[in-house]
């Protein structure tokens, strides 16, 4: 399965917002699959380690600690062998 970065923003801010619904109507409401999203969830735990738990009596995704999932690039000194060459 491919990994889809717009889908995981999705989902992180749903979940940040705990505004998810039931696994079913989170699923709709991405218009993916049930089992997509469990495996996209599943994804998320493990690259981001993202504390995703699950609320049946509020019927609600959230992360069990405050934060959300960032995918940016990070600038960086270049290695010593660019800077000898001047690229």
């Amino acid at each position: 399965m491919k990994f889809d970065l717009n889908r995981v923003a999705a989902i992180d801010f749903l979940i940040r917002h705990e505004s998810t619904g039931s696994p079913v109507s989170f699923a709709r409401r991405l218009n993916i699959s049930k089992r997509t999203l469990h495996m996209t969830l599943a994804q998320m735990k493990e690259m981001f380690k993202a504390p995703i738990e699950y609320d049946r009596q509020r019927l609600t995704y959230y992360y069990a600690e405050h934060g959300h999932i960032s995918i940016l690039f990070q600038k960086s000194k270049p290695p010593l062998n660019r800077q000898l060459f001047g690229r």
